[in-house]
């Protein structure tokens, strides 16, 4: 097995996984001898590429392979387009629902491990372990989700799963939902929104959307999180379709891992416009 690796944004070269990494400052080297890309077995591609993320950072050659090994493999029934020609359209800033829809469903993204992700495709909704007394979050935005998930490598996050949801409970979630953080043009009085908050069922928090590096853009980007009985709703009676994308995720983490962007495909997203809600979203 080849040895974990680690990107740095401070020096060139891929170094050996004895490297710390600390969030926001330069690298501390535990070795006084970093390993070179050159003469290791590793591709030129690699040198130079940038992953400040720590949880990102650790990168096996073996695992993560070529991306012309999941040729054959992948049946998906997303649309798909060139990351680059979709990042021309995309707003630049403020806050945006991005997400791949029709008349009369969206996708969202979870990511799982892989029994809870097996038994969701095989029977079309989530059941056997998965835990409906814990809140569950619903992600409409691809490159969000694999931000969170570390492109499918985080513990327990291994399985991604693109849901295509009614959209007329998608609405009704944007309806029902409380702002994780105080809003003070939708909640005039604190007191009321922290009210309001425990009793919801479903919160709604905007958080930094994030490039496929991992760094965060200046767009924000929505999830939702579902308890109650509106996850129950959510798991057993919106749901149209479940795909395992994983084999997907893969090869496009390998073209991201090599930094040819001009080569990364996402699902296709659009600024989805919520049908009477856009105050309180």
């Amino acid at each position: 097995m080849v040895s974990p690796v680690f990107f740095t944004p401070f020096k060139k070269g891929i170094f050996h996984s004895r490297c710390r990494i600390r969030k926001g400052r330069k690298t501390s080297f535990l070795n006084s001898n970093p390993w070179d890309c050159r003469g290791k077995g590793f591709p030129a591609e690699c040198v130079g590429l940038c992953f400040p993320n720590p949880f990102r950072c650790c990168y096996n050659q073996e695992e993560t392979g070529s991306p012309d090994q999941y040729q054959g493999e992948i049946h998906i029934r997303l649309k798909i387009e060139r990351y680059m020609e979709q990042m021309e359209r995309w707003p630049a800033e403020g806050r945006h629902i991005l997400a791949q829809y029709d008349p009369s469903s969206i996708v969202v993204y979870q990511a799982y491990k892989p029994k809870i992700g097996r038994f969701a495709v095989d029977h079309g909704y989530f059941g056997g372990e998965f835990r409906f007394n814990r809140m569950s979050w619903i992600k409409p935005n691809f490159l969000w989700m694999m931000f969170r998930s570390g492109w499918g490598t985080k513990p327990d996050q291994e399985t991604i799963l693109a849901i295509h949801i009614e959209r007329s409970g998608f609405d009704s979630l944007l309806e029902q939902a409380v702002h994780s953080t105080w809003n003070q043009s939708l909640h005039p009085d604190r007191e009321a929104w922290q009210k309001d908050l425990r009793k919801s069922e479903v919160r709604l928090q905007w958080d930094p959307d994030h490039d496929p590096f991992g760094q965060p853009v200046k767009r924000r980007a929505v999830q939702l999180g579902l308890r109650g009985e509106t996850l129950i709703r959510y798991a057993r009676d919106w749901i149209v379709e479940i795909e395992d994308i994983t084999n997907f995720v893969k090869k496009q983490k390998a073209y991201v891992d090599q930094g040819k962007l001009d080569r990364l495909e996402t699902p296709q997203e659009t600024v989805y416009p919520p049908a009477s809600v856009q105050g309180r979203v």
